[in-house]
């Protein structure tokens, strides 16, 4: 049934004109920061139905995961909360351009815990 599946959508004009697939994006080069925690990545994803919080140090690799119950920005902002009383305050903070990410809440946020958000 799946073979079915994608061979009509191949096959549909429609499909192709109106297809929502990302473009690949070129990967960007960071320079490693000078020392832990200063410079993080943070991102949300989902695995079977359940959404989580991804917190990657740019300087050791080191991950951090954390189950979200709800994706807005409220409930991410918390999260984070809880990792930068544990490791510090981070120079920069570095994520997609998700909703939880662009709101005005989360540009308020880095704006008082005085980190760069991009």
């Amino acid at each position: 049934m799946s073979a079915d599946i994608r061979a009509f959508v191949e096959a549909c004009d429609t499909c192709a004109t109106y297809c929502m697939k990302q473009l690949d994006q070129p990967l960007q080069t960071h320079d490693v920061p000078e020392r832990p925690w200063q410079k993080v990545g943070t991102d949300i994803f989902t695995i079977k139905g359940r959404n989580y919080l991804v917190t990657v140090d740019y300087y050791s690799q080191f991950i951090e995961l954390d189950f979200l119950p709800e994706t807005n920005s409220a409930t991410v902002i918390t999260k984070l909360k809880h990792r930068f009383a544990r490791y510090g305050i981070p120079a920069v903070v570095i994520s997609d351009n998700g909703p939880q990410y662009t709101s005005m809440e989360f540009q308020t946020f880095a704006k008082q815990w005085s980190f760069q958000h991009k």
